[in-house]
């Protein structure tokens, strides 16, 4: 392959990656109704041949998928809740465990200044860059939203 080719291709990958990062808030209500017809198929040709109309197995199916999600998301986040409320718990333990053994180990082995880490550094870091990590948030979580309605509005 010559250098041509292989700059070609790059350059072919390169514009493909942008256009669908550009198109993400597009693509993705498809792709998601892309995933559940794939997982959904399956149980509506079933349903169909047990003499169910077509329509009506899809909708059961789409229930039956909805519910389990919510099923899901009621299971799952109660015990991340839960497993929160342990890690900061825990976390005296653990400070206490990172200043007696970790950090005399990585300031051994990878020459790592961790003094340059101290909480009030960080502090000062983190307020530094509050805003634009907001921004970036706000930005995201919009995207996220604008994307789930999307999703949700075609149920």
């Amino acid at each position: 392959m010559t250098t041509m080719e292989k700059t070609g291709m790059l350059i072919t990958l390169l514009l493909a990656v942008t256009l669908i990062y550009f198109l993400g808030p597009i693509l993705t209500p498809f792709f998601a109704a892309f995933i559940l017809a794939y997982l959904g198929n399956p149980a509506v040709d079933r349903l169909q041949r047990w003499k169910m109309p077509r329509s009506l197995a899809v909708m059961a199916v789409f229930l039956l998928m909805l519910l389990l999600l919510v099923l899901i998301l009621l299971l799952v986040v109660p015990m991340v809740i839960r497993e929160i409320a342990a890690l900061l718990a825990q976390a005296p333990q653990v400070k206490t465990w990172f200043d007696t053994q970790a950090a005399p180990w990585i300031a051994a082995h990878l020459h790592i200044d961790l003094q340059r880490l101290a909480p009030a550094d960080l502090a000062a870091f983190v307020s530094s860059n509050f805003t634009s990590a907001g921004k970036l948030a706000s930005g995201t979580l919009l995207t996220l939203s604008r994307s789930g309605g999307m999703v949700f509005a075609f149920f």
